[in-house]
């Protein structure tokens, strides 16, 4: 049965990082390459309603911390997957691209990327 007070404690827990938990790199790798999906506000609609959303704090709900041991991880992924799908889309359209190149603009320039650069897309 759901306590949604025992819930409320452990994502404060959480959020706290009291929990000594670590991640693998490599588990954290494959949900970037996979991708993570959490319940959303219309979940209930969709018949996978998450109790704990209703009670949790914003990004602490049971979804979440089942996969990730602490914020830290949670956030770690969101930037690794916001970094991953950005150049997934730029190789994609340097593979399909029949001639020139594309320019990703970098801190200190800009960074070129030939067609020749992406052979794992032929």
């Amino acid at each position: 049965m759901y306590d949604h007070i025992e819930d409320i404690k452990l994502a404060q827990e959480w959020i706290h990082d009291s929990v000594d938990v670590e991640m693998h790199l490599d588990d954290i790798v494959n949900i970037v390459i996979a991708g993570f999906e959490r319940c959303t506000p219309d979940c209930e609609v969709k018949g996978d309603y998450c109790k704990s959303r209703a009670y949790a704090p914003e990004d602490a709900c049971l979804c979440i911390r089942s996969v990730f041991p602490a914020p830290c991880y949670y956030k770690l992924y969101q930037s690794l997957r916001e970094f991953y799908l950005s150049n997934l889309g730029l190789k994609l359209t340097a593979c399909f691209a029949s001639k020139g190149t594309i320019v990703q603009e970098e801190n200190d320039g800009y960074e070129q990327y030939r067609r020749d650069d992406f052979k794992c897309c032929r």
